[in-house]
């Protein structure tokens, strides 16, 4: 049985303590906000652990520390690329580029470094699933978590000073060279930070482009500005230095807008941004931003307001074509977001994955089923790290299923349930597969699993009546195909046929009469509610 709870009210080393001594195996997901981990277990010990969208991977982990070479590495990324189920550390060891017991070491290290950055974790939820297992990892950690939480604990401490000291991470730092002579003294993890300490970063960018995780680098910037070596070069709007005295109210404005983005402050985000671009109508970046601000707000004829103008400009960039092409998409233009979509393609022949998985997406969407397949393969290659988005493991079983490759699109669905096992869609889908395939049973369990993470999703719901339906348990199913039609009035004409049946089942033909008037408003040519009302006039 799956365990779930607040962080507020029980802490990540709680659980991971309980987990230790229960010896339990399976993965241990944690959210927060938009961020994600998970950690894996078996028989009580810790074999896997991961924070999506960090770039502290097992490649540039040997590189960095000379294992192997750049050019080693990209060899193995693309056989990886063409042999999308095996993973780096293996193709490392198998090319002979790499002892294995080098690759075992450092995934620890990575592993025990993920569990770390958890432990910093004191808001959202965790669920653990029992009997999942890493996909396909033939290279794996064993440890202990008792011997994680005093590290742990001292590391939550350390922490607490980093974030009072720095308190975003959009402050820019140089290295003063006249304390060059003192940095040895601090170690070899202050040294490799300091050497990305360019005046331009800020401490975000130096942790992408490090591929050091956010405590090695905020621990050394902390040590080196307690031993007076950092000289603060960018600030956060409402700084007092001199650099935030240079600026224009309009580049303040920009800058503390751009932040507030990228910290889910969207309002707030909007309002600053407004402000700039009141002072220079013409920033590109900033109608830019506005733009993404209305689409994540799902303003749509808004979104395209501020993005259309963009694409007749010489420094249109991708990333612009492509929120154009999203807004076009959810204002019913799907033409032309097709068209952009395509010239952002043109435009950089390695397209980010997110375009060529918007590419696939309208592909299926217009009944092309085969170039779908391919662009999602394309995306696949093109994804940072080791597992594709949740999203891309969504569309790539849809089209498979539409390609009638039904054990392709069941294979799917299981690794990125494995991969991401609280994204609710992939729940619901999963047991609609096994459903339409007969496996009843099968089904029943996924079902099951699936009500944390699902149960707010109409489909899901129709799925929960579709399984009863066909148990003959009625009065079961015509609850859940009313949460259905709740959670989404214009779910599909399919459900309200459904629902209409077993309305006249009960003697409730004026409510079966709106449900089948229901169904043929979403769809004129739905047969069979047609038929229905036809009779019921031709009975009375």
């Amino acid at each position: 049985m799956a365990i779930r709870g607040s962080l507020r009210e029980a802490s990540f080393p709680d659980v991971l303590q309980l987990l230790a001594l229960g010896k339990k195996t399976g993965c241990l997901s944690v959210v927060d906000g938009s961020r994600f981990g998970s950690v894996f277990f078996e028989q009580g010990r810790i074999t896997f652990a991961a924070i999506v969208d960090r770039r502290d991977r097992l490649g540039d982990a040997l590189v960095r520390k000379g294992h192997v070479t750049q050019a080693q590495l990209d060899s193995a990324l693309k056989r990886q690329r063409q042999e999308p189920g095996r993973r780096l550390g293996e193709l490392l060891v198998q090319a002979g580029y790499v002892g294995g017991e080098v690759v075992q070491r450092e995934l620890r290290v990575l592993v025990e470094e993920a569990v770390y950055s958890l432990f910093t974790w004191t808001q959202g939820t965790f669920t653990f699933e029992p009997d999942v297992t890493p996909d396909g990892r033939g290279l794996s950690a064993a440890i202990n978590p008792e011997s994680l939480l005093l590290e742990g604990a001292r590391r939550v401490d350390e922490w607490q000073l980093v974030q009072k000291r720095f308190p975003t991470f959009d402050l820019v730092f140089e290295f003063d060279p006249a304390r060059a002579h003192d940095l040895a003294s601090l170690g070899a993890e202050v040294t490799e930070v300091a050497q990305w300490l360019d005046g331009r970063r800020d401490i975000r960018g130096m942790i992408e482009r490090s591929g050091l995780s956010e405590f090695v680098v905020g621990r050394s910037l902390y040590d080196m500005a307690m031993q007076g070596m950092l000289v603060q070069v960018g600030a956060p709007a409402g700084g007092s230095d001199e650099h935030d005295a240079l600026e224009s109210p309009e580049d303040k404005a920009a800058r503390l807008g751009r932040a507030l983005l990228r910290a889910g402050m969207l309002e707030d985000a909007e309002r600053e941004l407004r402000t700039a671009l009141a002072g220079r109508a013409d920033d590109l970046a900033v109608r830019h931003q506005l733009g993404v601000i209305a689409l994540r707000q799902a303003r749509w004829p808004e979104a395209v307001e501020w993005l259309e103008p963009l694409m007749h400009s010489d420094a249109a960039s991708v990333a612009m074509l492509h929120h154009l092409a999203l807004a076009y998409e959810a204002v019913g233009r799907e033409l032309d977001a097709a068209r952009l979509l395509d010239r952002a393609a043109r435009l950089l022949p390695e397209a980010p994955a997110q375009v060529e998985l918007s590419r696939a997406m309208h592909a299926y969407r217009g009944g092309d089923a085969v170039r779908a397949d391919q662009l999602l393969l394309k995306a696949r290659t093109r994804f940072a790290g080791d597992a594709a988005p949740a999203v891309w493991f969504h569309i790539a079983a849809l089209v498979a299923a539409a390609r009638d490759d039904a054990d392709r699109a069941q294979a799917l669905l299981e690794e990125g349930i494995r991969t991401y096992p609280s994204v609710g869609v992939l729940h619901a889908n999963y047991a609609a597969l096994l459903l339409a395939r007969g496996q009843v049973a099968a089904a029943g369990a996924a079902i099951e699993r699936a009500q944390l993470h699902a149960a707010n999703l109409a489909p899901f719901q129709k799925t929960v009546g579709d399984l009863a339906h066909r148990l003959g348990r009625y009065d079961d199913a015509l609850e859940a195909y009313l949460r259905a039609v709740r959670i989404d009035p214009a779910i599909g004409p399919d459900t309200y046929v459904q629902l209409g049946e077993l309305r006249f089942q009960r003697g409730e033909a004026a409510e079966a009469e709106r449900c089948w008037q229901r169904a043929l408003e979403l769809d004129p040519g739905a047969r069979q509610a047609r038929g229905n009302l036809e009779a019921m006039k031709r009975a009375s």
